[in-house]
């Protein structure tokens, strides 16, 4: 015997409210997005528009990573950090060096 489905309802009406979180989310964006473009520029000498079609090796990366994080003061515990990783994450290039483990 199935299980009827659960329903659930929503409030469709809109309010017209003003939004506190929404103001400081954007600045920590804009933050996070020119971040990771001084980061591609510093490894390029320009912000690619597909970054993921570059090569780069691991050492360069993390020499500009580090310098682009203290240039921005993005260190652990700062709210901003973990947005400037995930934002490596989505526009990153290619790796040269990368470790074959063999077990």
């Amino acid at each position: 015997m199935s299980e009827e489905p659960a329903k659930y309802e929503a409030n469709g009406s809109a309010k017209n409210e003003n939004c506190d979180g929404v103001d400081p989310f954007q600045e920590s964006m804009q933050r996070v997005a020119k971040a990771h473009d001084k980061l591609l520029q510093r490894l390029f000498g320009f912000v690619p528009d597909q970054p993921e079609t570059y090569v780069v090796s691991r050492k360069k990366y993390t020499k500009a990573m580090k310098s682009v994080q203290q240039d921005f003061d993005l260190v652990e515990g700062d709210p901003d950090f973990i947005l400037f990783i995930f934002e490596q994450l989505s526009r990153s290039p290619r790796f040269t060096d990368l470790r074959e483990d063999k077990w």
